[in-house]
């Protein structure tokens, strides 16, 4: 179960992304800024 103590950054940014996409201003943000 290591790996999901520290997940690959794609992996954790993801599931944060799915959590809250908003607190990451990145370009993954901007394309869910469009989708919204």
């Amino acid at each position: 179960q290591e790996n999901l103590s520290i997940p690959p950054l794609p992996m954790f940014k993801n599931v944060e992304k799915a959590s809250q996409p908003i607190k990451y201003p990145s370009t993954t943000t901007t394309t869910i800024t469009q989708t919204r």
